[in-house]
């Protein structure tokens, strides 16, 4: 299983990616003003499509863009998943909500992080690392990725 907060960007590769593998996608929308840091037509379509596809699509109460709409995504993010994949440019967190906090919260919870760094161009383990990914009992690894390039 694949989770991802749709964001424009590596978020929206993550899942476009997860889809074409085959492997089952599931979203969740942060608020619902998010559809308007879309641009007409591509960018658009291309959100309303991987909506369409996901197995399922969770909306937080949210109606308006807000840092604690995405610190709620962060959260539901991380309370989630089992492993999350973050592309991150290792800055410091800018705003509540952003891919540094969502590290932070997956550290605290003891989620293995793994961190693409786009401007180093590495890949690293925060923690959790386990080197064939295996977990105790039968439920599928779900990943989640949450992506900051910029």
């Amino acid at each position: 299983m694949a989770l991802s907060g749709l964001a424009l960007g590596a978020d929206t590769l993550f899942a476009e990616a997860a889809l074409a593998l085959d492997i089952p996608l599931e979203s969740c929308i942060a608020n619902g003003a998010v559809i308007e840091k879309y641009a007409r037509g591509r960018e658009r379509t291309q959100h309303y499509r991987l909506r369409a596809q996901s197995r399922v699509v969770h909306e937080l109460p949210y109606a308006e863009r807000s840092a604690e709409s995405y610190l709620a995504l962060g959260h539901w993010l991380v309370d989630s998943c089992d492993l999350l994949m973050a592309v991150w440019n290792g800055k410091p967190p800018d705003r509540p909500g952003g891919t540094g906090d969502v590290i932070e919260l997956a550290l605290a919870a003891s989620r293995p992080v793994l961190h693409v760094h786009p401007l180093k161009r590495t890949i690293t383990w925060l923690h959790g690392f386990q080197e064939d990914l295996s977990y105790p009992g039968s439920r599928p690894l779900t990943i989640c990725g949450k992506f900051r390039t910029n």
